[in-house]
């Protein structure tokens, strides 16, 4: 197996090279090829972003020249990962400890994409604390108000 390369590409750009060395994979009805590469990268919030309401993922781009029609899995860990709605983008798999994309590639650019996902549940629940912290500071200013007016009216 080759060693994977990182190297500088255009417009400063770091690039993952990794040749892929494919083997036959025998299923029930057909044989296939099939190479697999997994590039990890140690950092502390590469490429995803997440609060408990609303998520974000980046899908890389990748360019792939050969046959067929591979497939690019990408997969990240969020907390609570199925409790986002990924709808602009759905995940192959979603659980409680992270998230997995499948996306088709051809040969060629396959852009990358970003993964947006919203927690409803999340979302109203802050939605209504929202709501209830602007009732009570508005019931606080009028109690104010009024407690000014009538020191006003008292020393009138």
């Amino acid at each position: 197996m080759t060693t994977p390369l990182c190297v500088r590409g255009p417009n400063q750009l770091y690039i993952w090279e990794q040749p892929l060395k494919f083997t036959t994979v025998h299923g029930l009805f057909e044989s296939f090829g099939a190479a697999f590469a997994d590039l990890y990268v140690r950092a502390q919030s590469f490429g995803v972003t997440f609060n408990g309401v609303t998520a974000a993922a980046a899908i890389p781009a990748v360019s792939y020249d050969g046959s067929g029609m591979p497939i690019l899995e990408t997969q990240y860990n969020i907390p609570a990962a199925s409790s986002y709605d990924w709808s602009a983008f759905p995940t192959q798999f979603a659980n409680g400890t992270y998230a997995r994309w499948n996306e088709q590639v051809s040969s060629g650019v396959t852009e990358g994409k970003a993964a947006v996902g919203i927690n409803h549940a999340s979302d109203t629940s802050d939605n209504n604390k929202t709501f209830i912290a602007g009732v009570l500071f508005g019931l606080a200013g009028a109690a104010f108000l009024s407690a000014i007016q009538e020191a006003f009216h008292v020393n009138g």
